[in-house]
């Protein structure tokens, strides 16, 4: 069968699109967002990405910081035990 010009442009994204929707469908099957309105759907993905963007915000600002403190609070003590 011949394609014509416009398909030939076009099918290279198809199967990255079905890889798409297939995970995505994969998705909304294991998390029951399938029974869901689209609105209360939108609304669940929403808060959710809220959570863990605002949860990775934290790690990326704050862990490094309390490393920190932890690091120089044990190090002296550390340091202290080697020497004698």
């Amino acid at each position: 069968m011949y394609k014509t010009k416009q398909q030939r442009q076009s099918a290279w994204y198809y199967p990255l699109l079905e890889v798409i929707q297939s995970y995505y469908m994969q998705f909304l099957l294991a998390s029951t967002l399938y029974v869901m309105e689209p609105w209360e759907r939108i609304l669940v993905l929403s808060i959710f990405f809220l959570i863990i963007s605002l949860v990775t915000y934290s790690a990326f600002i704050y862990i490094p910081f309390h490393i920190h403190n932890i690091l120089q609070a044990t190090t002296p003590i550390i340091t202290d035990i080697f020497k004698h």
